[in-house]
């Protein structure tokens, strides 16, 4: 009985810690740049993943599990099913919320991605236009 005492009191004191908010999509967007420097990223996970600095709180650590991470980056894989996962925990009501925050940032990525690569695309074709015009002058 005093134990159980105990593990609730525990539970009490870790879900009643200062820091309730829950990952925003701007912290979101920062991981991911973050991520894609190489060494960086693999230096962040272990610090991300054993740092002891990081205060747990219920809103943004016991709502979305490891098993559910696990299960995201598995779905995240299969071509199609990810981008249409990623409306669903965007814009889903029964999606935790900082998993729904990095949905919402992980759409505005893909977003800029792809005007990136039309605009690439527009250069690309614009130089190959000239390029090629002007070789037809030659001949």
């Amino acid at each position: 009985m005093e134990n159980q005492y105990q593990n609730q009191n525990q539970n009490q004191n870790f879900y009643s810690g200062k820091n309730l908010s829950t990952v925003s999509i701007g912290d979101w967007i920062v991981t991911f740049i973050l991520m894609a420097i190489p060494l960086v990223n693999f230096i962040m996970l272990f610090v991300w993943a054993f740092g002891s600095n990081t205060p747990q709180s219920k809103a943004n650590w016991a709502k979305a599990t490891l098993g559910d991470w696990i299960v995201t980056f598995i779905l995240m894989a299969i071509p199609l099913v990810n981008f249409i996962m990623l409306f669903v925990w965007a814009f889903g009501s029964n999606t935790p919320q900082s998993k729904a925050n990095w949905a919402k940032a992980t759409l505005i990525l893909y977003v800029v991605a792809i005007v990136l690569l039309i605009l690439f695309a527009i250069i690309f074709a614009g130089s190959m236009a000239a390029i090629f015009g002007g070789l037809g002058n030659l001949f």
